[in-house]
């Protein structure tokens, strides 16, 4: 295993963990969840087909008494291989994030959110054997919808953004539920 890998692994341990933990904190939190999210990046790569699929799992907790709730997670985006250079490169990316999340009920079937928070999201190359890594960490931001299917489950599509327009490599996440 990677020492990447690794640390990201610790990180994720520690803040599931956290959540877990919080009906013990000073926050009084009331409604956990677990949120599983198929994704879909655009990496804006010359080249590649830059479309990459993932998935993504985070664990929130509602603060009670508000409309706020506090998600941490992972996501992986996929990977993309491209050979604009002449030889076969693979570019996939990874992230972390925690953030807070305000949903606004519409009705009892449809409500909205918005999200903000921070990422560390992971950038891996690689080449005939190379490798190189980065790692940034970013401001998140995004919107999406819920349709309340049953009381237990919820079918959701957001819209994140973690950068500005014309970073190479870096993707632009958009996730299902």
């Amino acid at each position: 295993m990677e020492e990447g890998e690794l640390f990201m692994k610790n990180i994720f341990l520690i803040a599931a963990l956290t959540v877990a933990a919080s009906s013990a904190s000073a926050t009084n939190f009331d409604e956990k969840y677990v949120s599983v999210n198929l994704t879909s990046a655009n990496y804006d790569v010359p080249g590649a087909d830059d479309r990459a699929s993932g998935m993504s799992i985070a664990f929130g907790a509602k603060i009670a008494d508000t409309r706020n709730a506090i998600e941490v997670g992972v996501a992986d985006f996929g990977e993309v291989e491209t050979d604009a250079f002449g030889d076969d490169i693979k570019i996939s990316a990874s992230t972390f994030f925690a953030d807070v999340k305000t949903k606004i009920e519409v009705d009892d079937k449809f409500s909205g959110y918005t999200k903000i928070g921070l990422n560390r999201l992971t950038t891996k190359a690689s080449v005939n054997g190379f490798s190189a890594e980065e790692s940034k960490l970013k401001l998140m931001y995004g919107f999406g919808g819920a349709l309340n299917l049953t009381s237990e489950l919820d079918l959701t599509a957001d819209f994140i953004s973690d950068r500005k327009s014309g970073s190479a490599g870096m993707p632009r996440p958009i996730s299902y539920a």
